[in-house]
C-alpha cells in the first residue's frame, strides 16, 4: 500500500508542491517562492484543521507580509543599522541613510524562487528538497559572498521535519545562519487562550530598535521577570511577547522544544531544535490577524549576530564547507 504521495497545484500562479500521508489524511502545502510552507493539516477526532497559519492567496505570498513561514538565509531577524563588519571589512546592506529604511530583517530568499530537487517517499515518510542558488556576490548590495542553501522538508506520522543545509561556493569565508519563521495556531479562538512553555534560561534584552545588546548585557535571567518566564508551562493570556530566548534547555533525547496547548490540554505542538535560539512573537502589531496565532521562530543565533564577537564562530561558514540547521514540528493529540 502506497502510504504517501505527492502531487503538484498552484496558489493563483505560484507553483505548489503538495505532500500528503494518505492514511492519516495530513498534508501540507509548499511554495517554491521562498520553499514556503502555506498550511500543514492534520485530522482531530475526524476534523480537519489547519495548524499553520500560513499565506491564503497568491498576492499575500508575494508580498511576503508577517514573513509567514519564512526560510530566513542567509541572516535570521535584524541586522543593526544594516551594517556589519566581517574579517575585518565593513559591509552595508542598504544604501539609503535613512535609519528608518535601513531596517533589514530575515535574509534574501524570502522572495526567491527555488527549485525542487527531489521528492522521496518510503513505508515511514515523504520528502522534499527545495534548492536556491540565487545568493552571489553581483547579487545583493552588501553581501559580496556566493552562498546556497537547500530546504528540505519531511512529513512523518509525529510530524515535520525541517533540514536548512547551507554551502560556501565562494573562495572566500562567508558570514550565514539561518532560521525558520512559522506562524501556529491549535485553533480558531486564539493565542489568549493557549499555554506556552520554553525551555530558556535567559531572554535577549534589546535596544529600542530590537536589535540585542552587546555582549552579556544582552542576556536576562528569566526567573528575575515572571512575565517572560515560560520554563514552566503557563498561560499566554494578555502577554505580549517578540523575544528571543537563549540558554535552551534539550529534553534527554537532545532536541529543544516549545510547546503550545490548548486549554483542555487535548491538542498540542512543540517546534523543537537542535541548537540556538527561539524568537517567541505573537503577532500584536500585524497588520491582519492579530493575535491569533503564535510564531516560534528556531534561529541558529542570535538576531545581529554578524556583529557580535559571541557569534563569529558560529555564524562563519568557510570556503566549500557544508553546515546544517535542523528544527521541525511534533504534532500532539489526545
Amino acid at each position: 500500500m502506497i502510504r504517501y504521495t505527492s502531487r503538484n497545484e498552484y496558489l493563483g500562479s505560484q507553483p505548489v508542491l503538495v505532500l500528503e500521508n494518505l492514511v492519516t489524511g495530513t498534508m501540507v502545502r509548499i511554495a517554491k517562492r521562498g520553499a514556503t510552507l502555506l498550511s500543514y493539516k492534520i485530522f482531530d477526532h475526524r476534523d480537519m484543521i489547519d495548524i499553520a497559519d500560513g499565506y491564503r492567496d497568491e498576492s499575500e505570498l508575494l508580498a511576503f507580509t508577517g514573513s509567514r513561514f519564512a526560510i530566513m538565509f542567509p541572516f535570521a531577524n535584524r541586522i543593526g543599522d544594516a551594517e556589519y563588519i566581517f574579517n575585518g571589512s565593513k559591509y552595508n546592506l542598504v544604501q539609503s541613510a535613512n535609519r528608518e529604511e535601513r531596517s533589514i530583517r530575515h535574509g534574501f530568499v524570502r522572495d526567491a524562487d527555488f527549485e525542487i530537487l527531489s521528492v522521496q517517499q518510503n513505508i515511514s515518510n515523504i520528502s522534499a528538497t527545495f534548492a536556491c542558488k540565487n545568493i552571489h556576490p553581483e547579487l545583493f548590495h552588501g553581501y559580496p559572498f556566493s552562498v546556497g542553501i537547500r530546504v528540505t522538508y519531511t512529513l512523518h506520522d509525529l510530524g515535520l521535519d525541517l533540514e536548512i543545509e547551507m554551502h560556501n561556493h565562494g573562495d572566500q569565508s562567508a558570514p550565514c545562519f539561518a532560521g525558520w519563521h512559522p506562524y501556529f495556531k491549535l485553533d480558531d479562538s486564539g493565542i489568549d487562550q493557549w499555554s506556552l512553555r520554553v525551555p530558556a534560561n535567559n531572554r535577549i534584552v534589546c535596544d529600542d530598535f530590537r536589535i540585542p545588546l552587546m555582549g552579556s548585557n544582552a542576556y536576562a535571567r528569566v526567573d528575575l521577570d515572571p512575565t517572560f518566564d515560560f520554563r514552566n508551562t503557563k498561560d499566554i493570556s494578555k502577554t505580549v511577547l517578540d523575544v528571543a530566548y537563549a540558554n535552551l534547555k534539550p529534553d534527554v533525547d537532545g532536541l529543544i522544544r516549545t510547546r503550545i496547548e490548548d486549554p483542555t490540554g487535548r491538542r498540542a505542538l512543540n517546534v523543537w531544535q537542535q541548537s540556538g535560539v527561539m524568537m517567541v512573537f505573537t503577532g500584536d502589531n500585524l497588520e491582519h490577524g492579530v493575535r491569533r496565532s503564535i510564531a516560534l521562530e528556531p534561529m541558529e543565533a542570535l538576531p545581529n549576530a554578524f556583529n557580535r564577537a559571541d557569534s563569529c564562530k558560529s555564524i562563519t561558514l568557510l570556503s566549500g564547507a557544508t553546515r546544517i540547521f535542523r528544527c521541525g514540528v511534533e504534532v500532539l493529540l489526545t
